[in-house]
């Protein structure tokens, strides 16, 4: 009533426990009352802290530190284990934890030890609510600083190729395409378990994702082991819509235990395994066979009939429909998931003589050599055949989207932007080899596509077709006929053909980009007159101009494709600078017998497929 109020200001208090909090209140009242004051206002500016915050000192690992009452600090070891490690990641938005640390295995941190013996059941929703001694009482020093390694789960949408996917917060996520390139996308196969990367694309070309955006900005050097250990703008940080989704195509690398024969091996999680012969039949031994760049398959095998093989058994239930362009398009069960043991590997024999260098009437696997000429850029252009040794164009009598998409899907690209009539590219010379083209969304090849017949038209080349494809192909290139797998003739494949490169300004800076294609670090010389021996086939590129920043050969500028006055006595070549690891072996035994090496994903004996008489000085090894 007439009693003097006792105002108490507080600023701040941080509350540690409710009953802390009670206490508190409790001796300022019993204080006021000492002095004869009974009614007590208090007025206390409480800042309390719910929820800890966490981080990793180094992103998706590291030291493990806990943000408390306005402080950064560090968790002690004692007791710290893997359901303490889930328990973070987990709250950091990742599925789990891949291992544990102690003892500052990320480097001492700073400033307070904020948790000690700590102790999670595994199910907490975060760190902080898992028990432990309490804030800052700890008997630590920062040389037991506790560490984690989170799991950062990746997928491809379409199993080895497709949309990149990444487990973030609780569902999955893409990646961005800004700065997407080659070296991004041959981090993520090598984390996939695959060989490396064929190609990456943009603008969501394997379908527009959904949920977060978890990536953008990536840049990889390209020998990290996952790509969380890229540069990236940080978790959940970018500017992207999913109409930017990236994606790769990785390399299935196989093999035959025996060069044309034997049991089917591929390369996956860093080593060689087998295929179960659950449902293996003709028609898989065929793709496999076409993917080795052979015939076909004249029979294949169970029962481990070629030896059993060793490591992980890759592929299982196998049902190709045997048009598919490889192995890894079939449906099968998964990668690495079987119910078999390698008394159960597959096999095959394949037709020996491979399909190197190939042309249109000569088999039936052979592909049809095709390009666009004469386009404002190189996808898009005039589109002609070669067929009977001879470059020609097609009538535009019924050529629509559905043609010039199987042109633009049989040169790497995403699809066919329009189909043009009457000479748009100018008009061609020689012969109309193909007119009256009817292609269906089945076709993969335009040889495959409904024709009159070869030669056969109703018009002249002012009405020759054309065809602008979307996207951007990437054209792959090797070293043949060197000494070593470092050095060679320089081929690149363009409509599925391998062909060679003309001399006439082929410099080192041409040089430098084929070896960084090809995984190198640069060129030491760049070889010209068919240094490496003559090539057989199609000579491709002509006059190439490279400033040597290129990524690809491809983006170097040239005439075009198989464009140019050259043969093959002109025939490029190149020395890398580090030379490479390529697998060799004898065929007969582990110490007798003819040499093959591994190169472009098949076995070669070296006499037959690259010329080279080495295999009579070296037949016997000890």
């Amino acid at each position: 009533r007439d009693l003097t109020v006792c105002q108490l200001c507080l600023l701040p208090v941080v509350v540690v426990a409710v009953d802390k909090l009670v206490a508190l209140c409790l001796y300022v009242i019993m204080q006021c009352r000492t002095l004869g004051i009974h009614n007590v206002l208090i007025f206390m500016f409480i800042v309390v802290e719910v929820n800890a915050r966490l981080r990793l000192s180094h992103g998706h690992y590291g030291r493990v530190e806990v943000y408390y009452s306005g402080l950064w600090g560090t968790v002690c070891d004692d007791g710290w284990g893997i359901q303490d490690g889930n328990v973070t990641c987990r709250e950091l938005g990742f599925e789990r934890a891949v291992e544990v640390a102690c003892c500052a295995k990320y480097g001492q941190g700073s400033g307070l030890i904020l948790m000690d013996n700590v102790n999670c059941g595994g199910n907490e929703s975060s760190l902080s609510s898992c028990s432990f001694n309490g804030w800052g009482k700890e008997n630590c020093g920062h040389s037991e600083d506790a560490g984690v390694v989170c799991a950062v789960t990746i997928r491809l949408s379409h199993g080895y190729y497709g949309r990149v996917e990444i487990y973030f917060n609780g569902s999955w996520g893409t990646v961005c395409d800004d700065s997407w390139d080659i070296r991004d996308g041959n981090v993520i196969c090598h984390e996939l378990g695959f060989a490396g990367a064929e190609k990456v694309a943009g603008g969501a070309k394997y379908g527009q994702g959904s949920g977060s955006i978890v990536m953008d900005n990536l840049k990889c050097r390209g020998d990290e082991s996952s790509l969380a250990s890229c540069l990236f703008n940080g978790w959940g940080i970018h500017n992207c819509e999913h109409s930017e989704d990236a994606g790769v195509v990785c390399a299935v690398t196989i093999r035959l235990s025996h060069g044309y024969y034997g049991r089917v091996e591929i390369y996956f999680n860093g080593s060689w395994g087998t295929v179960c012969d659950d449902s293996w039949d003709i028609r898989d031994g065929n793709v496999i066979c076409h993917e080795l760049g052979f015939a076909g398959a004249e029979k294949v095998a169970g029962g481990a009939k070629y030896g059993q093989g060793s490591g992980s058994i890759v592929m299982d239930n196998l049902k190709c429909r045997g048009d598919e362009s490889s192995l890894a398009s079939c449906l099968f069960n998964g990668w690495g998931i079987h119910n078999c043991e390698h008394s159960e590997d597959a096999g095959v024999v394949c037709s020996e003589s491979a399909t190197v260098y190939v042309f249109p009437h000569n088999d039936t696997y052979s592909v049809l050599p095709i390009r666009l000429v004469e386009g404002t850029d190189v996808n898009s252009g005039r589109v002609e055949v070669f067929w009977e040794g001879r470059w020609g164009t097609v009538g535009d009598d019924g050529w629509d989207m559905d043609d010039a998409n199987v042109v633009c899907k049989q040169l790497g690209y995403q699809q066919a932007a329009s189909a043009l009539h009457n000479a748009h590219f100018g008009e061609g010379i020689g012969q109309i080899w193909m007119d009256n083209v009817e292609c269906s969304s089945n076709h993969t090849r335009l040889q495959d596509c409904t024709i009159d017949d070869w030669g056969k038209h109703s018009g002249g080349h002012n009405e020759d077709a054309g065809a602008i494809c979307l996207g951007k192909a990437t054209y792959p290139v090797r070293l043949v006929g060197g000494s070593s797998a470092h050095e060679g003739r320089v081929e690149i494949k363009y409509s599925g053909i391998w062909g060679t490169v003309c001399q006439d300004g082929w410099n080192l800076q041409a040089a430098d980009v084929v070896c960084r294609q090809l995984g190198y670090k640069g060129a030491v010389s760049n070889g010209t007159g068919a240094s490496f021996g003559q090539g057989i086939g199609l000579i491709w590129m002509h006059y190439v101009d490279c400033s040597g920043e290129e990524q690809r050969l491809q983006d170097c500028k040239f005439d075009g494709w198989a464009v140019g006055e050259c043969d093959h006595s002109q025939d490029a070549g190149v020395v890398c600078s580090r030379p490479a690891s390529v697998p060799v072996r004898l065929t007969s035994s582990s110490y007798n017998g003819s040499i093959s090496v591994y190169l472009n994903r098949m076995w070669l004996r070296i006499w037959k497929h690259l010329g080279i008489h080495i295999w009579q000085t070296l037949s016997v090894c000890s």
